[in-house]
């Protein structure tokens, strides 16, 4: 269950909040790997106009950049590439909303003042190692700190406004959240998992056959080391080519579709304690040794009874936003000088 209502705050704050934004290590045998698209564009042309306002092409390159880099480290890239033009409209709407949203803020003269706008950036601050840190990431997403300053001040203006428009709703209660809990079973299931280590030897594009026979006979090697007694951890940790190397091939917990096909397939066939002959991926060949294994649970009403509240009144909010929005968009007018972004 997401505590945070990702469709009202991506109308709020452009994607730079620094949440998924920070790099990650590929670790051999899983799905999630890095990858950007780059948007290329005359940075300074006028793309949209809403009320008056002008948003350029660079502007809405910047939020597709981000909003790309945010997903980086959770699909591939020819997922990404093939979901380019609807994360380009979602970034326009995400801009449209934004800005419609700052107007009615400053019409309503919503505040935002300095000391909120300094304790904002500092609870930001906090979630970062040092000082350097937050300069790095806030330089990664292009920002200058005056910039970030003024996106703070909007993003607590329309924090405001949102209060303000859902102020009258009617909170959930237990049997609204009970009912939910009921219709949502599989919302609440944690499913099976365990966890392997593994020992991988490399393949590249450019392994000729007789290269790539050399590797799997090193492989089997191995592994006629270990059925004959020898510590996996160990040889994990001499000869593996995936970082967890030096964690002795421990992979940690994950569950079904976190890695890729062979290797899932091949790892939940086995039992605690087993080891699988020589699976091959496009990464190249594993050994893989299930170590610990997990039944999928549900996790009872009761434990997760507040979440649910807590749910069900921010989907509320979220619908009386995007009312709010909708209203503020027949009012408004909006004029795009680049008609590749037309929705």
């Amino acid at each position: 269950m997401k505590r945070i209502l990702t469709v009202v705050l991506m109308m709020i704050v452009p994607v730079l909040i620094f949440q998924g934004c920070g790099e990650k290590a590929e670790q051999d045998g899983k799905t999630t790997e890095n990858a950007g698209t780059t948007v290329e564009a005359d940075a300074g042309r006028v793309a949209i106009i809403v009320n008056g306002k002008e948003i350029t092409g660079g502007e809405v390159d910047h939020e597709v950049r981000l909003m790309m880099q945010q997903m980086g480290g959770r699909v591939s890239p020819d997922q990404m590439q093939s979901m380019a033009s609807a994360v380009q409209q979602q970034a326009v709407n995400n801009i449209i909303n934004r800005t419609l949203l700052r107007g009615a803020a400053e019409r309503d003269n919503i505040p935002a003042t300095d000391e909120d706008i300094a304790g904002r950036i500092e609870q930001i601050k906090s979630s970062f190692d040092s000082e350097e840190a937050f300069a790095s990431q806030l330089e990664t997403s292009g920002l200058t700190m005056e910039a970030f300053n003024i996106e703070i001040k909007y993003t607590i203006m329309i924090e405001t406004l949102m209060d303000k428009i859902t102020a009258n709703l009617t909170k959930a209660d237990d049997a609204q959240a009970r009912e939910f809990y009921d219709s949502n079973m599989d919302r609440f299931e944690k499913p099976e998992q365990i966890r392997a280590s593994h020992i991988l030897i490399k393949v590249g594009p450019e392994d000729t056959d007789a290269i790539k026979a050399d590797k799997r006979s090193k492989l089997a090697e191995l592994k006629s080391r270990i059925d004959g007694g020898a510590d996996f951890a160990a040889l994990a940790s001499e000869n593996s080519d995936c970082p967890s190397s030096s964690n002795g091939g421990d992979l940690g917990f994950f569950g079904h579709g976190q890695m890729v096909k062979p290797f899932d397939d091949a790892a939940f066939a086995l039992s605690t304690g087993e080891i699988s002959g020589i699976i091959e991926t496009r990464f190249g060949y594993h050994v893989i040794k299930v170590t610990e294994k997990t039944a999928s649970t549900t996790t009872p009403y009761e434990d997760v009874k507040e979440e649910v509240i807590q749910y069900l009144d921010g989907m509320g909010k979220q619908a009386e936003v995007e009312k709010y929005v909708a209203a503020l968009k027949d009012l408004a007018t909006i004029e795009f000088a680049d008609s590749s972004l037309i929705q």
